[in-house]
């Protein structure tokens, strides 16, 4: 069986792609070959020519993600304005467009898919969705991030940086897109779209699922499959740690938390002054930053996987309603707590007081008091590295997303 996957880039170190190269990976022992229709903008190979197929890559783009890449996106510190560009782009992102088509037509009929798999929604337009239905080729839409009910794909209002709790799109002109036309309706024709043409969704948590629900999606379309990891690969030695090691991995904006990441080291700075804080991830653009934070920039698979295991704990002070993040479940694999904000799904990856804690985003203090409990206590440490690698072994192993995978695709 042959799988059209769509997504943005084939970078392996980062969240949706990491999953989908192993789930491509880990599918071709089944007897299904992964074909990978990527954005031409990216960083993936340059050699590769638009619309051509080279090994199992294709590359595409879009006039709309051309401009988005190559203009709007220069600017490096206004992440949320971009993500509001972005919504403006959906007009032209739901035209059917012709030169994607073009291509496409091409590619389906020389490589004759049974199915698509569509990760990265906005990538191509809507495109894809219709070419398929034409061909009679099941799609499938796995839903990393909020794009479908959020205009910007973040359930965050920009008037404020507060996670939206909304069950309609009739605010939105009012906390995000005052200065635009109106967003309510370009929402609703993008879900009578999706409910039309997509055989199946795929929350990557109960979370996302319900907001889904909330917003009026076909709840007999939606089936949660939790991200997975190779559980063999993340080596845990339960008592060879450093106490004094607190890791942070993500990038250094506003909704990651990172300005909360501050505040903690300042006061641990004070409370504990032995205790490092080592981050990976974006180099720190700030001019000054607390003395107790090592800032390791990008660094490989390998040094990430000793450093989680060396670790204390993992800290993720996110603020934004987070659909599946891998940090979290990369640490727990690793035999590593994590300490995090309970919001979004990280209440189906944390198990407070079991795995890990979790605590009110944005309350410092809470997140102080876990670590320094954690680093005064050697048997609950111990106790929660024990419970994190069965809890993940359980949940989150890469073996039992693809047999739900699999599952979908033959029910389909």
């Amino acid at each position: 069986m042959k799988v059209v996957v769509q997504m943005n880039d084939l970078l392996k170190g980062y969240g949706a792609e990491k999953v989908m190269v192993l789930l491509g990976t880990y599918l071709l022992k089944k007897g299904y070959r992964s074909y990978y229709l990527v954005n031409s903008v990216t960083n993936t190979d340059k050699n590769i020519k638009l619309g051509s197929i080279k090994g199992n890559v294709c590359q595409l783009t879009t006039l709309a993600s051309y401009i988005y890449k190559n203009i709007f996106t220069r600017e490096k510190n206004i992440y949320l304005i971009n993500r509001q560009i972005n919504a403006y782009l959906r007009i032209i992102y739901s035209i059917n467009d012709p030169m994607v088509n073009f291509y496409l037509k091409k590619i389906f009929n020389y490589i004759k898919p049974s199915i698509l798999h569509i990760h990265k929604l906005l990538t191509f337009s809507f495109s894809p969705l219709f070419l398929s239905k034409e061909l009679g080729i099941p799609t499938i839409v796995t839903i990393h991030h909020h794009w479908p009910i959020c205009p910007h794909g973040l359930l965050v209002k920009t008037s404020n940086l507060e996670i939206c709790n909304e069950r309609s799109w009739n605010n939105c002109n009012k906390y995000c897109f005052s200065h635009i036309f109106n967003i309510n309706k370009v929402m609703e024709r993008t879900r009578k779209i999706l409910n039309s043409y997509v055989d199946r969704f795929v929350a990557v948590s109960n979370y996302v699922k319900q907001r889904m629900e909330d917003f009026g999606y076909s709840s007999k379309k939606i089936k949660v499959i939790y991200n997975g990891v190779a559980t063999w690969k993340f080596k845990n030695e339960l008592s060879n740690y450093n106490k004094n090691i607190i890791l942070y991995v993500g990038r250094h904006i506003y909704i990651k938390g990172i300005t909360i990441l501050l505040k903690i080291a300042k006061i641990l700075l004070i409370k504990k002054p032995e205790i490092k804080i080592v981050t990976v991830g974006d180099r720190f653009s700030f001019k000054k930053i607390p003395p107790n934070i090592i800032s390791l920039g990008r660094i490989s698979t390998t040094y990430l996987n000793k450093l989680y295991r060396q670790s204390l704990c993992v800290i993720f002070p996110s603020l934004w309603p987070e659909p599946m993040p891998l940090v979290p479940v990369e640490a727990l694999a690793s035999g590593t707590p994590v300490i995090a904000s309970n919001v979004g799904s990280l209440n189906e990856i944390i198990i407070d007081g079991e795995n890990g804690f979790l605590v009110k985003p944005g309350k410092i203090s809470e997140f102080v008091n876990k670590i320094i409990e954690l680093h005064n206590n050697t048997s609950l440490r111990n106790s929660l590295s024990k419970n994190a690698v069965e809890y993940v072994d359980k949940k989150f192993n890469i073996k039992k997303m693809i047999e739900e995978y699999v599952d979908s695709y033959n029910e389909i």
